[in-house]
């Protein structure tokens, strides 16, 4: 079962996932005081697709996320929570839209692109009837994060972390080291995020915006094999790294393996033709 890419709601105690398990993939809504949860209206792809990268709006009224049908191009799309039909952030075939990040007033996303076939952070006016506007220019990008203070983009390029002004004037690099994730304080004041150390551990750790300084949280152990065989096949091994509102923890989801060990009796017996009758 695919459940992935959680993004806390506003109020703390609803968060959005996408899950498979009624057959294709869809958004829910859970309820983490109760346990209650209801569907999401996502858009009627004509073909096999898949939806990744949900984020709620700061106002908690909409829920943006990505969707990949198997013969297109990956496209942005936003519900209203619990009302009207998605619509497209912007109709343009020819670029690819990938994890969307909010701006804190809400008027704008942030999502990794390409522009004129070159990877790039873009951001977006919500309901402006122009183009997607270039932030900056990248070699390769990784999910973009929106300081909660509005004044930082932070991304992946390659394997440094970044940050740039929201106006694209500004770009410094936080950290050499590949982070699989991030996410900002709930201050804007410094980044945490899951990287992989030389000895082949997870480990949470902190940079502070101001200094650069980097320094280690909490050793989470040896990477698990699922994580190597994600990175592997080219999926992100963790999805979604979502503040809570009291700023205390992040949600995201794990890419976790399953395997069977299966034992065959006698396959080396030499059977004769009664015997597949018996």
């Amino acid at each position: 079962r695919v459940e992935r890419a959680p993004s806390w709601s506003p109020d703390g105690i609803h968060f959005a996932y996408v899950t498979d398990r009624s057959g294709a993939e869809e958004i829910w809504i859970r309820n983490r005081n109760d346990g209650t949860e209801r569907l999401q209206p996502t858009p009627h792809v004509q073909a096999n697709y898949s939806i990744y990268d949900s984020a709620f709006s700061p106002d908690g009224a909409r829920v943006a996320y990505r969707v990949q049908s198997e013969f297109g191009s990956p496209h942005i799309w936003i519900s209203l929570v619990g009302g009207e039909a998605p619509v497209r952030m912007w109709p343009d075939d020819r670029e690819i839209q990938r994890g969307p990040s909010w701006s804190p007033d809400g008027n704008w996303i942030a999502f990794y692109s390409t522009d004129n076939g070159k990877p790039a952070v873009m951001k977006y006016r919500i309901g402006a009837n122009r183009p997607p506007e270039l932030v900056v220019e990248t070699t390769e990008t990784k999910p973009v994060r929106w300081s909660p203070r509005g004044d930082w983009i932070a991304y992946r390029d390659n394997n440094a972390l970044r940050i740039v002004s929201a106006d694209g004037r500004e770009k410094r690099t936080i950290s050499s080291s590949a982070w699989e994730t991030y996410g900002w304080s709930r201050d804007g004041q410094s980044i945490y995020g899951l990287r992989v150390d030389a000895k082949h551990h997870l480990i949470l750790g902190r940079i502070e915006i101001a200094g650069g300084k980097e320094s280690q949280v909490s050793d989470l152990g040896p990477v698990p094999p699922a994580f190597d065989y994600a990175n592997y096949i080219a999926e992100f091994p963790i999805r979604g790294f979502s503040l809570h509102p009291d700023g205390k923890s992040f949600l995201a989801s794990v890419s976790h393996g399953r395997s069977q060990i299966v034992l065959m009796r006698g396959f080396d017996r030499s059977t004769r033709l009664f015997d597949w009758f018996r």
